[in-house]
């Protein structure tokens, strides 16, 4: 009975590797004895260069992985003291689908941002800092401030620039590859993301509830100095306003430049409180604006279709290395018993009768 090299039987890889064979007579056999078959006349054999190159084999296709550990840490993202911000994307919702476009200035400094965005069909003015967010009243001209937005998604919360705001909301992070934006080399970078965790609300989903896949957020690091070139957040779904139910689908992408150049940001003179909504907390902003209360709550968030895994001890990579470590133990553990019991048969053999 022969089994073939690249048949694996009840998961029996030693065996996979053995065949039937003959033992050559009055000569050295070009194999590694493993055991013998009594009362057969026949002994079975591993061939040791056949060991050896599956052994080289595995190794090679498994040390990228044994290899990928770094890769699927959370990657290093340097911070800024200043930088310009471009905002460019979508958001369908509520049965309309609406471009996004907005540009502004950072400054991590002092936790402060100032933007101009068209979201939704609507253009704001927005300043965040020390703790509150400034936006201007389309209807009076005048600035008013709240504790973290105050009616509903705040657009500072676009300014996202904290690297530890970016890590606490993003999961099993992969390592795409080096790209080139804007003429620059970078890294991109690919993680699952917590939107609400990011941004504090869906936009164009408050106070209803989205049920969306997994999000996903793309980085792209500059391989100079580590900081952020272009972020990219996508998230698919359904969002329920009252009665109705709509597709959502939320595509955006932030592009950073002119960094640590100097900015102006101040809080705008004369602003006055805008007037709460009762009863209802905001959620806090991270990074560039506070938190307190005046605006609705955000939507409930209920995730669908979800297949992520942590970067955790029994990730799904890490099984895979797992995998890969122990099939080169059992290569190495069958090459290690074919020589060894090799080495005794052939010291065992009674040596050949001569012949009168």
């Amino acid at each position: 009975m022969a089994m073939g090299m690249w048949s694996v039987s009840n998961g029996n890889l030693v065996a996979a590797l053995t065949e039937d064979r003959e033992l050559p007579a009055g000569g050295t056999a070009p194999v590694v004895q493993l055991m013998s078959r009594r009362g057969t006349g026949r002994t079975r054999f591993v061939r040791a260069p056949l060991v050896l190159v599956l052994g080289l084999f595995l190794a090679l296709a498994c040390g990228p992985l044994l290899r990928a550990r770094a890769a699927d840490e959370p990657p290093p993202i340097a911070p800024f003291a200043t930088a310009h911000i471009r905002i460019e994307g979508s958001i369908s919702a509520q049965g309309q689908d609406r471009p996004v476009q907005g540009e502004g200035d950072i400054d991590t400094a002092k936790g402060a941002s100032r933007l101009t965005v068209t979201l939704l069909g609507a253009t704001s003015e927005t300043i965040a800092i020390a703790g509150r967010t400034y936006s201007r009243n389309a209807t009076t001209g005048r600035w008013e401030y709240t504790h973290g937005g105050g009616g509903g998604f705040d657009p500072a919360r676009l300014a996202i620039a904290d690297p530890t705001a970016i890590r606490a909301a993003s999961k099993a992070f992969t390592r795409v590859g080096a790209e080139t934006i804007n003429g620059e080399a970078t890294t991109h970078w690919r993680t699952d993301v917590d939107l609400v965790a990011l941004l504090g609300a869906i936009p164009g989903a408050a106070g209803g509830t989205a049920r969306l896949g997994t999000p996903t957020m793309n980085l792209w690091l500059g391989d100079a100095d580590g900081r952020l070139r272009q972020l990219t957040l996508d998230a698919q779904g359904t969002a329920t306003s009252g009665a109705a139910t709509n597709a959502y689908r939320l595509a955006l992408t932030l592009t950073y430049g002119k960094f640590d150049t100097d900015v102006a940001i101040i809080a705008p003179t004369g602003a006055v409180a805008a007037t709460p909504v009762l009863g209802v907390v905001t959620t806090p902003a991270a990074g560039v604006t506070g938190g307190g209360s005046g605006a609705p709550p955000a939507p409930t968030l209920t995730p669908i279709g979800e297949a992520t895994s942590d970067v955790g001890l029994f990730s799904a990579t890490h099984v895979v290395r797992l995998v890969a470590a122990l099939s080169l133990v059992v290569i190495g553990a069958a090459l290690a018993v074919a020589v060894r019991r090799g080495g005794r048969q052939q010291g065992a053999r009674p040596a050949p009768r001569s012949r009168r």
